[in-house]
Parts: structure tokens; sequence; C-alpha cells
């Protein structure tokens, strides 16, 4: 024990200065030391130079926990220590992330979210950076084990528990209006490379979709996505299965999967049935339990199968137009879309497209309209979620945009992602796929 001490306090001496004056001059054995070593894991945590590991365990010993916990007072920053870039950004607004999604029988949707900055106000409104849209009406609780205090507000720092949000999930990011998102991207802006250096990346993502006018990449980034911090990213699914329930099942797989990332769920049109994907059969098992014991209802799960992916072999091009008539209007809605399609090699799953379009295209100087670039995402997505060889999610594949034409301004935004759908759907059958497995 007395070794590993001072092996522990030589690699402290290493990184902090200060604390290697202190050790140098003072015995070993002196408890002044265990002071002094808690202030520079403290300043070095801060500072992002050392990662403070505790053991403990709470089964045989609920005792053990105490000195675990006071670790985490005396190593890890508060919220104004720790929040100091956030709050650069969004100043005194209001910045939070949801982290975790429950359901309850009584008050319906649970939101959690961690509040960064600013404070959430009970009945007030917010605007959900992610999807564009806005929550009002809803409840603030403050969580206390299994029990919800309603609350008036709270403030950065804690963890507010919501209810009544309509469209947010995990991983999306809340402020206190679209015009506090502007402001805080403008701030973001500001900001040099020295005072984001090595920490930007730990709070904030950006949202951007590349572009080619006039001989020149660029990237286009939305003021209010480009303020969005960084999220719980979910694994992909490595197996899954049908599902064979009452239709009520529908409904309940639906909240499982709000609460849980890494449950995707999808109905196969061809085989008519609901099929989930899930990290492995533990994970499938407690999805069925949960089914039985939360919802009463008894569910007959397939036969586990691996999901394996497609990678394309070569690159193509391609080009496709669409062509549709809506209610009596004999006025036809055209859209010619062209796609280069090519392998992308660790790119992993599709995000975006790039856009290169020619000179000569009208949108290459003035752009695509927003919702118009969503639809085409959209439609490339969809496209790629099953393969042409046998139906698994294509991989490491990029696309480019080179020519996109319509028949006017106001186009149904409906065949734009139906157009970027067959598209891409055309060049994967030309460009040929072959299988990857999971690595386990």
């Amino acid at each position: 024990m007395m070794t590993a001490r001072e092996e522990m306090f030589s690699k402290l001496a290493d990184l902090d200065d200060h604390f290697a004056e202190i050790f140098l001059e003072t015995s070993s054995e002196n408890n002044a030391l265990n002071v002094e070593a808690l202030n520079a894991m403290r300043r070095l945590t801060l500072a992002h130079q050392i990662i403070p590991v505790a053991c403990g365990s709470a089964l045989r010993c609920v005792q053990s926990v105490s000195p675990i916990l006071d670790l985490v007072v005396s190593c890890l920053p508060c919220p104004t220590e720790k929040n100091s870039f956030v709050n650069k950004i969004f100043g005194n607004d209001l910045s939070a992330l949801v982290f975790k999604i429950r359901h309850d029988k009584r008050l319906g949707q649970l939101t959690y979210a961690r509040i960064y900055s600013g404070e959430i106000k009970n009945m007030g409104s917010l605007y959900n950076a992610n999807k564009g849209s806005v929550e009002n009406k809803f409840n603030v609780h403050i969580p206390h084990s299994d029990q919800l205090e309603l609350t008036s507000s709270v403030k950065a720092g804690n963890i507010a528990v919501l209810t009544g949000m309509k469209s947010t999930v995990t991983s999306d990011t809340l402020v206190a209006s679209k015009k506090a998102a502007e402001i805080a991207s403008e701030r973001r802006r500001k900001l040099t490379d020295k005072d984001l250096a090595g920490v930007y990346n730990l709070f904030f993502q950006t949202n951007s979709t590349i572009l080619k006018s006039a001989g020149h990449l660029e990237h286009s980034v939305d003021p209010v996505k480009s303020i969005l911090l960084t999220g719980i990213e979910a694994p992909d699914p490595v197996y899954f299965c049908t599902v064979e329930a009452p239709s009520e099942a529908s409904n309940a797989l639906q909240e499982l999967a709000i609460e849980d990332p890494s449950l995707q769920m999808r109905y196969d049109n061809e085989l008519g049935q609901t099929i989930i994907g899930a990290m492995g059969e533990l994970h499938i098992e407690v999805i069925k339990d949960r089914l039985q014991r939360d919802y009463g209802l008894n569910v007959f799960m397939g036969s586990l199968q691996v999901a394996y992916r497609e990678v394309i072999d070569s690159e193509v091009t391609n080009t496709t137009v669409l062509n549709a008539t809506f209610g009596d209007s004999e006025l036809k809605h055209e859209c010619r879309i062209t796609f280069t399609v090519k392998p992308s090699r660790d790119s992993g799953k599709f995000k975006e497209i790039v856009v290169l379009l020619d000179d000569s295209n009208e949108y290459a100087g003035v752009g695509i309209y927003e919702n118009w670039l969503n639809a085409i995402n959209e439609g490339c997505t969809n496209a790629l979620c099953s393969g042409p060889l046998a139906g698994f999610a294509v991989y490491d594949v990029a696309v480019i945009l080179t020519d996109f034409v319509t028949s006017g301004k106001r186009l149904n935004p409906s065949v734009i992602p139906g157009a970027a759908s067959k598209c891409v759907t055309e060049a994967l059958q030309k460009a040929g796929t072959h299988l990857l497995e999971p690595i386990m």
C-alpha cells in the first residue's frame, strides 16, 4: 500500500510543479501530504491532464461509498469551473443537455436534462436546437431517488426532470430561444482557437454540409445547429430479430426505443413484421422482460441474426428523374438529381451528403434551400438502410450531389426524398456491395 502511495505521489509530482516542491521537502509519512495530493489531483483534473479512478462497492459495505463521494467533491470541478467554456458561449442564457428519457404511468414521458448554464423555469418555453422546435407548457421537477418534487425552477449545475415534452429525445440540446441560440453561435465564432483548444469537442458538436461553389470548398453551418452540446452517441445494433406481439406492442416498443437509443426499430413492409436491432442476446432478453413486466405484453422474439454491413465495391455516378402530380392539378413536379457514390473507408454510418455542384447549376451560387437539403439527406439515409446484396445497412460510403434540377421553386418537398432515395438505390445496384462481419 505504501509503495503504491509513493508511486502515485511521484506521478503527481511529475505533472504538478507545486506539488513536486512540497513532495521533495515533506516526509512521505506526513498526513499533510495527503491534502496537498488531493489539491494537486484537483488542479490536474481541471486541466484535463489526469482522470482520477476510485474503487468501491456498496454490495457488502455501504460505508465504502463515502470515500468515493469525498473524492468526487475533492477532485471534480463545480459547475462554474467545469463549464467556463460553455459560459463563454451562452453567458447567463440557458443551455441544457438531455441525457435520459424514462416513462411513468402517471406523468408520462420523463425527460432528464443536465443544466450547464442559466435556468429552466416551470411552465416556460424552450427551444430544441437539434429539432428546431419549441417546447412549452412543461413541468419542472427535481429528482429525489425515485420521487419527483415539482419546483418553480432549476439552475445551472443541477439535473431537472421535465414532463410534458413533445419531441425532445436523448442527446438534444435545449436553449432559451432560437434567438439565444443564434447569439451563442455568434459568440462561438468570435472565440479564438486558443480559447477552445483541446476542450471544445468535449462540449460542442458541429453539424455542417460541405459545399463547393465557384471552385472553392466551404462549410455551410446552420447558426443554430453549430452550438449543439455533445450528446450520447448510441452504438449501432449488432443483432436483430423479428417481434410478434399484440398491436399494443407498437407503442410500447416506441417508448422503449426513445428511452434506449441503442435499440432500433423498423417495420419491414415486405415481411409485414416489426424488426428490432439490439446490442446482443442479453439486450434482447431485457427488452422482452420489460415488455412483459412493465406493459403486460406477451411477445414472441424470432431467432437472433447477425447485423452484417454492406460496403460498395466501386465508384459510380447515377442520375434519376422523378415526376409526380398532386391533387387535381395538372402541374407536374419534377426533380432531377445526380449522385456520385463512392467508397469512403472507415467513415462509418452515413451522416450527410457532400454538395459539389457545377458552377453552371442554378443552386451553385445561392445554395439549396435548407428543407430541401434535409429532404435529400433523408432520402439518402432511407436508401442506405437496405443494401442491394442482402438488405443490410450500407456503411463507409460517401454520397456527393453533383447536379440538382427542379421544376420550380414551389416543388412539393415529398418529391425530393423520393428522388434521392431512388437515385442512391440505383447507384448501389450499379456499384455492387459485399458483406462485412462484426468483430466481437
